[in-house]
């Protein structure tokens, strides 16, 4: 699993505190979908994705376990979303340059096309 942090500002309970801007360092697991295949034996049922608390620093990255507890309700809770999106755009997928380069060999065009304009 690869770690990923996402920015999180905590807000005390005293009014007259200022916020404080944290890193949350995290593991992330993909979901699945699930899949169904026509018949009750062929279904696959759905997996959430997985946000697991690593730490937490502030922002100039010096630890700050005083705020552990609440960085750790905090990605189960509101930050979990904001978690699962950070870690799932990590680039593009290889697979799409690859079913690209497949449809263009089919097409004939890209890399594939024909030379213009020369003999062989």
């Amino acid at each position: 699993m690869k770690p990923h942090s996402i920015p999180a500002c905590h807000t005390p309970a005293d009014p007259d505190a200022p916020e404080v801007e944290l890193l949350v360092y995290y593991t992330f697991t993909k979901g699945d979908p699930g899949r169904y295949f026509g018949r009750p034996e062929d279904c696959y049922p759905a997996e959430p994705a997985e946000v697991e608390f690593d730490s937490v620093t502030h922002l100039d990255g010096t630890p700050a376990p005083e705020f552990a507890d609440w960085a750790r309700e905090w990605l189960a809770g509101e930050g979990f979303d904001a978690a699962v999106e950070e870690a799932s755009d990590d680039g593009p997928d290889p697979d799409d340059a690859r079913d690209r380069d497949i449809d263009d060999k089919l097409m004939g065009v890209g890399r594939y096309a024909p030379m213009e304009g020369g003999e062989c």
